[in-house]
């Protein structure tokens, strides 16, 4: 029996740990591990279980080898099967749902396509939460929004470069 690790996203930006699983273990027995391994309070029957850039939860009751998972893969458990992302430009706003896996760089690829950005207008763009906090582009949408919220705010701005 193959054993790997995966990366378990529970919620909440920081609250990701490297779990040990098998490879034909279930994903309520990956569920196990990540409350075992305090990555999640409690089994939420109706949170979800999405991998990493998935569009849809994966069935609870298939096996990892089922659902091709490899070393190192991310899971990401979250309440919402989608989250509204309205995105804020110079006044204006565009709005799209998201899975929970979705990368911060995904949403930011769609808001400068959404807002008609081309050239230099659309390079050095970054997304950024209401308290101004720049949101790197590997972090997964689900860790921003928290039960019972299934939306979120985000604002398209120039990155600032610091010199010195």
């Amino acid at each position: 029996m193959k054993e790997f690790e995966v990366y378990f996203h529970g919620i909440g930006q920081d609250n990701v740990k490297l779990i040990r699983v098998q490879e034909d273990f279930l994903i309520v027995d990956v569920l196990k591990v990540a409350k075992n391994e305090g990555v999640v309070d409690i089994l939420d029957e109706v949170c979800e279980i999405f991998l990493e850039e998935s569009e849809e939860p994966v069935d609870k009751k298939h096996s990892l080898r089922h659902l091709g998972v490899r070393d190192r893969a991310h899971f990401i458990y979250h309440h919402c099967r989608k989250i509204e992302v309205s995105v804020s430009y110079n006044g204006e706003d565009k709005t799209s749902n998201f899975s929970p896996s979705a990368k911060i760089g995904k949403i930011l690829k769609w808001a400068i396509k959404a807002f008609g950005l081309t050239g230099t207008d659309a390079t050095n763009k970054v997304l950024r939460l209401e308290n101004k906090v720049e949101l790197a582009n590997d972090l997964r949408l689900g860790s921003l929004v928290h039960h019972p919220h299934c939306h979120i705010k985000l604002f398209l701005t120039a990155q600032v470069l610091v010199e010195g």
